[in-house]
């Protein structure tokens, strides 16, 4: 590979990563959510698992239109960055229900936060991925 004449300055590259930080902050309690759920709500972990399992089955369809949609976009900021705002944005809504539920809150209620939230991930996730690859 042949070194670019230009090379960026470093605020400029953590500028581009700070995104990626600020997800992996979300993604960490993602790996606990499912025990909290049973834990508190009193929910199986079997139907826990199971919600999980349609919400990810639901993302096979949605990522590859999510980057079919973004390589389509035109926009003055720039081909990715409204996708990437938008996600944040939407993530940002899920997750504050997914991990504040009420007392109440059933399998149904799990699933429904659970889509949101994986959904505003990708939207953002995608796009900004394929931002790095381009040249």
């Amino acid at each position: 590979m042949r070194e670019s004449a230009s090379r960026l300055p470093f605020g400029t590259i953590l500028l581009f990563a700070l995104p990626a930080l600020l997800v992996g902050f979300m993604h960490g309690p993602e790996q606990q959510i499912q025990g909290i759920y049973a834990k508190y709500a009193g929910l199986a972990l079997s139907a826990l698992a199971a919600a999980t399992l349609l919400t990810r089955a639901f993302d096979a369809i949605t990522y590859p239109l999510i980057g079919y949609l973004s390589d389509l976009t035109y926009a003055r900021t720039g081909t990715r960055k409204p996708w990437v705002a938008g996600g944040a944005l939407f993530s940002a809504f899920g997750v504050w229900f997914l991990y504040r539920p009420p007392a109440d809150a059933g399998i149904v209620y799990y699933g429904v936060w659970t889509a949101v939230t994986y959904l505003g991930w990708k939207v953002a996730e995608i796009p900004y991925q394929a931002w790095s690859y381009m040249r």
